[in-house]
């Protein structure tokens, strides 16, 4: 396991996914990751909390989905019988 105990350099990996035609560049910093296209100064920045959280929602979300709890039910004020 790569230790982040620096904070005056990341840990920069080029990705194989293309988007417009460029490669993704990963930047691993202690307390963020940093995605950009490749020869783009501008980056994206995500809290590793919130990468966390969104992956726990996206879990949660396709066991819901796999239960068929994903269903629409009625609004108490149209149901009828």
């Amino acid at each position: 396991m790569t230790k982040l105990t620096r904070s005056d350099r990341p840990l920069v990996r080029e990705t194989a996914v293309l988007e417009r035609s460029r490669p993704l560049v990963v930047e691993l910093w202690p307390r963020y990751l940093g995605i950009r296209l490749k020869g783009e100064r501008k980056v994206h920045r995500v809290s590793y909390s919130k990468i966390l959280l969104e992956a726990a929602r996206y879990e949660a979300d396709c066991a819901r989905a796999a239960r068929g709890h994903f269903r629409i039910t009625p609004t108490p004020w149209r149901q009828t019988g």
